[in-house]
């Protein structure tokens, strides 16, 4: 188990290389200026006769504040998006958030579960298999709102399993619909191929996320917008855990007029392999050194 922590602390240390050198001459900086500032005031000479001692104290000192980001992992990070919305992110189950969930679909919107179209370990299926005995209603809901949606030109007719879903929709295409009193936004995030398999581009990634942020900010009706982390897993994106969580943010900040009074949450499955894979000091970090440009 130790032997494991050291491993995953010196894999960070030499991913986050340029954040902890960064933080290191900050750091280094400041504690120098105060160094500084204390020899002045310093009528004995006591700073100056230690001065080798003191230079190491410094050193080390600014070495951990370097560090320091890695070795105390926050589990929850607000940021300030504009002045009317606060984006959360955290680690928990989205389906017991209370207010507004957003469940990532294909560009079919299928119902289909349990016949090889939709995974039931994904959002998409864990969202269908809580409602597998109103799954025809849900699917008028979802129908009713696609009718009122621009759809893509039909490139082949889907056969692999009778009854499925004819018309596809553009990407970053989002519904809402509300079953049991609980309102659902459904937005298309991969494209199917021939053989019912994933195929998405990850250059389509970042105008997906924008125009979902666009139709959460549409749709949320004063509610809290629940969002799980898009496009890992077998969405089929080729981005790592960091760099998903990490355009989401970007995306979240390039939608035009984004205002979620009520706040969105970014909500990370709770297992180990996310939370070995996410560090939500350095999403912190980048957020507030890209907000400064």
């Amino acid at each position: 188990m130790l032997i494991d922590k050291i491993s995953m602390f010196v894999k960070n240390l030499w991913t986050y290389k340029t954040i902890v050198f960064s933080k290191f001459l900050k750091s280094l900086g400041v504690l120098f200026s105060i160094e500084k500032l204390l020899e002045l005031l310093d009528t004995g000479d006591c700073l100056k006769t230690h001065s080798f001692i003191l230079g190491v104290v410094l050193l080390i000192a600014s070495a951990f504040g370097g560090i320091s980001f890695l070795l105390f992992k926050k589990k929850k990070i607000q940021l300030s998006i504009n002045k009317r919305t606060k984006l959360s992110t955290y680690y928990g189950d989205l389906f017991n958030e209370q207010g507004i969930r957003v469940i990532p679909v294909n560009e079919y919107f299928d119902t289909h579960l349990g016949d090889g179209i939709i995974a039931s370990n994904t959002i998409h299926g864990k969202f269908l298999a809580r409602f597998t005995a109103h799954i025809n209603e849900l699917r008028r809901m979802i129908d009713d709102q696609l009718a009122l949606k621009d759809t893509l030109p039909s490139n082949r007719e889907r056969t692999l399993v009778e009854g499925l879903p004819q018309n596809r929709y553009p990407l970053g295409t989002t519904i809402r619909v509300t079953i049991n009193n609980q309102t659902y936004l459904l937005v298309a995030v991969t494209r199917f191929n021939e053989n019912e398999h994933v195929e998405v581009d990850d250059s389509e990634y970042m105008g997906i996320m924008q125009k979902m942020f666009y139709s959460v900010e549409q749709l949320n009706d004063a509610q809290t917008v629940n969002i799980p982390l898009i496009g890992g897993g077998q969405a089929g994106f080729g981005y790592t855990n960091m760099q998903l969580l990490n355009m989401m943010v970007q995306a979240a900040c390039l939608t035009d007029g984004l205002a979620v009074v009520n706040g969105i949450n970014i909500i990370l499955y709770d297992g180990k392999s996310i939370k070995n894979s996410i560090d939500l000091n350095v999403i912190k970090i980048l957020f507030e050194n890209w907000k400064i440009l």
